[in-house]
Protein backbone atom coordinates (compact mmCIF):
# COMPACT_ATOMS: atom_id res chain seq x y z
CA UNK A 1 0.00 0.00 0.00
CA UNK A 2 2.93 2.33 0.84
CA UNK A 3 4.22 1.52 -2.83
CA UNK A 4 1.16 2.43 -4.14
CA UNK A 5 -0.59 4.81 -2.12
CA UNK A 6 2.45 6.75 0.13
CA UNK A 7 -0.49 9.53 1.14
CA UNK A 8 -2.40 7.40 2.83
CA UNK A 9 0.71 6.66 5.42
CA UNK A 10 -0.77 3.55 6.31
CA UNK A 11 1.36 0.99 8.38
CA UNK A 12 0.61 -2.63 8.57
CA UNK A 13 -1.96 -2.80 12.00
CA UNK A 14 -4.03 -0.45 9.45
CA UNK A 15 -5.29 -3.09 7.54
CA UNK A 16 -6.56 -6.94 7.92
CA UNK A 17 -5.91 -9.48 5.19
CA UNK A 18 -8.84 -12.07 4.53
CA UNK A 19 -10.44 -13.97 2.36
CA UNK A 20 -13.93 -13.12 0.94
CA UNK A 21 -15.61 -15.62 3.00
CA UNK A 22 -14.04 -14.02 6.16
CA UNK A 23 -14.71 -10.62 5.06
CA UNK A 24 -18.50 -11.42 5.60
CA UNK A 25 -17.86 -12.48 8.84
CA UNK A 26 -16.14 -9.27 9.27
CA UNK A 27 -18.95 -6.74 7.68
CA UNK A 28 -21.38 -8.97 9.79
CA UNK A 29 -19.31 -7.80 13.02
CA UNK A 30 -18.39 -11.12 14.33
CA UNK A 31 -14.49 -11.09 16.09
CA UNK A 32 -11.25 -11.35 14.36
CA UNK A 33 -10.84 -14.97 13.64
CA UNK A 34 -14.23 -16.45 14.42
CA UNK A 35 -14.76 -19.87 12.51
CA UNK A 36 -16.56 -19.57 8.90
CA UNK A 37 -18.47 -22.27 10.27
CA UNK A 38 -20.33 -19.88 12.03
CA UNK A 39 -22.43 -19.56 8.91
CA UNK A 40 -23.82 -22.66 8.89
CA UNK A 41 -26.17 -21.62 12.11
CA UNK A 42 -29.39 -20.46 10.19
CA UNK A 43 -29.81 -18.28 14.06
CA UNK A 44 -29.96 -14.62 12.97
CA UNK A 45 -28.79 -12.71 16.38
CA UNK A 46 -29.28 -9.09 15.16
CA UNK A 47 -31.90 -8.42 12.33
CA UNK A 48 -30.77 -5.55 9.99
CA UNK A 49 -31.68 -5.05 7.03
CA UNK A 50 -30.33 -2.37 4.00
CA UNK A 51 -30.38 -1.67 0.71
CA UNK A 52 -27.13 -1.52 -1.28
CA UNK A 53 -26.39 0.22 -4.95
CA UNK A 54 -22.81 -0.44 -6.56
CA UNK A 55 -21.40 1.26 -8.64
CA UNK A 56 -18.19 0.35 -10.57
CA UNK A 57 -15.81 2.86 -11.93
CA UNK A 58 -13.07 2.35 -14.64
CA UNK A 59 -11.69 5.55 -14.99
CA UNK A 60 -9.30 7.29 -12.11
CA UNK A 61 -11.39 9.78 -10.20
CA UNK A 62 -9.66 12.93 -9.60
CA UNK A 63 -8.66 14.36 -6.29
CA UNK A 64 -11.28 17.28 -6.49
CA UNK A 65 -13.96 14.33 -7.36
CA UNK A 66 -13.53 12.37 -4.20
CA UNK A 67 -13.25 15.72 -2.10
CA UNK A 68 -16.45 16.61 -3.54
CA UNK A 69 -18.02 12.74 -2.69
CA UNK A 70 -16.99 13.34 0.88
CA UNK A 71 -18.25 16.64 0.95
CA UNK A 72 -21.54 15.25 0.25
CA UNK A 73 -21.41 11.96 1.64
CA UNK A 74 -20.97 14.64 4.83
CA UNK A 75 -24.57 16.00 4.97
CA UNK A 76 -25.94 12.25 5.22
CA UNK A 77 -27.10 11.26 8.83
CA UNK A 78 -26.76 7.56 8.51
CA UNK A 79 -24.92 5.98 5.68
CA UNK A 80 -21.79 3.59 4.92
CA UNK A 81 -19.80 4.08 2.10
CA UNK A 82 -17.27 0.63 1.30
CA UNK A 83 -14.79 1.53 -1.72
CA UNK A 84 -12.96 -1.69 -3.44
CA UNK A 85 -9.75 -0.64 -5.80
CA UNK A 86 -10.09 -3.88 -7.51
CA UNK A 87 -6.58 -3.68 -8.46
CA UNK A 88 -7.41 -1.34 -10.97
CA UNK A 89 -8.97 -4.74 -12.97
CA UNK A 90 -12.68 -3.38 -13.87
CA UNK A 91 -10.80 -0.91 -16.68
CA UNK A 92 -10.11 -4.52 -18.24
CA UNK A 93 -14.02 -5.48 -18.13
CA UNK A 94 -15.93 -4.92 -20.76
CA UNK A 95 -19.55 -2.89 -20.72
Amino acid sequence: MNVSFPELGLTRNDCLEMSWVESTLYCANFPNGTSIDVLLDRVQENRVFSKSKSDYYKALIPKQGLETLWEGLMDIEDIFVQMNPYGGRMEEISD
